[in-house]
Order: structure tokens, then C-alpha cells, then sequence
């Protein structure tokens, strides 16, 4: 089931560059630019996808029930410890699901889409927007405006997740992004 879904969501996430999940390379070319000049930050989050809750999601996809309805339909809500113990899980999905990275990376993009309205004083930003400023989520590798990532972590660290300090720039002159390390 998550597979089928994953193979109808994937494409449909490509077709933008700021959800472009099938390639990390402009991630590191921001990360690369985002030195050079500062005018962009990159973010890195840890666990991730173990905090990604359900709550979170609910609230994300909540416009559409029946898009929710499915990927919820389709997340295992149990897990089975080494030691016989079996878990209810709160997180939407665990690594190895077909639709981890797709979800998280729609998650985080809606966070950065709200960071990046906030600091720039407006009720909604467009994707076109989005584009213009290069935003992107390569899973929870992020890639967000200077003048929007305090923003941006404020709204990550409200919604539960927790932002990698050690691997996150919003200033100076270093950058990371996908593996890529860049200084001016």
C-alpha cells in the first residue's frame, strides 16, 4: 500500500524543485551559493522521522481527509520490541517505509512555506514564491531564505522537531547540505 501511494506521490513531488526528492544536487548548489553570499541558510534536523508524529501530519493534510485517510491507512501503528513487547507508535512512519521521506519532506516544506509568510509579514506565500527565494526540503536537509530561518526554526522546534545545531548554518560563511561542505 505504501508503495502504490509512493508511486503516484513521487512524481507529482518532482514536478517542483523545491519537493524535488529525486535529486540532492541543488540542495548543495544552494548550500554552496548560501556561502558565498549568506543568503541562504541550511537546516538539518535530527531524527527526523522518528519525530514526525501523527498529530503533525493530521494537522498538515487535514484539507484533504481523503489523502490522509490513505497514507494514515497505510503506516504500521505497531511495532514489536526485542523483547516481545509490542509498541503503539506515535511517529507517522519509520525509516523503511515507502512514504517517510516523501511525507516529511511535504512536512517540512509546509513549515518553511509558514516561516518564510511570517518573515515576510504576509498571510500565504506561493510555490512560485517558494522558488524565487530557493526553498527546498530534501528530507529533513533544508534550504530557506536567510531572512526566514530563525523563522523557520522557530516553527520546527513548535512543532516537535528538533534542529541539528551542529549541522545547521543560518550564518557565517559555512554551509552543508546532502553531504556537500562549503566555506565562502
Amino acid at each position: 500500500a505504501q508503495q502504490g501511494i509512493a508511486e503516484l506521490l513521487v512524481p507529482r513531488l518532482c514536478r517542483h524543485s523545491v519537493t524535488d526528492i529525486r535529486d540532492q544536487t541543488p540542495n548543495q548548489e544552494f548550500a554552496r551559493l548560501g556561502s558565498i553570499d549568506s543568503s541562504l541558510a541550511t537546516i538539518d534536523l535530527s531524527e527526523a522521522s522518528d519525530r514526525v508524529s501523527v498529530p503533525l501530519v493530521k494537522r498538515v493534510f487535514g484539507y484533504d481527509p481523503v489523502f490522509l485517510d490513505h497514507i494514515l491507512a497505510a503506516r504500521s501503528t505497531k511495532a514489536l520490541l526485542p523483547s516481545g513487547e509490542i509498541i503503539l507508535l506515535r511517529k507517522f512512519a519509520s525509516m523503511g517505509s515507502a512514504l517517510t521521506f516523501p511525507i516529511e519532506t511535504m512536512v517540512f516544506m509546509t513549515i518553511i512555506a509558514l516561516g518564510v509568510s511570517r518573515a515576510l509579514g504576509v498571510a500565504t506565500v506561493s510555490l512560485k514564491q517558494l522558488e524565487q527565494y530557493r526553498c527546498r526540503a530534501y528530507g529533513d536537509d533544508l534550504i530557506v531564505p536567510s531572512f526566514a530561518a530563525t523563522e523557520v526554526v522557530s516553527l520546527l522546534s513548535f512543532f516537535g522537531l528538533v534542529v541539528n545545531q551542529s549541522k545547521s548554518f543560518l550564518e557565517g560563511s559555512f554551509r552543508e547540505s546532502c553531504g556537500k561542505e562549503y566555506f565562502r
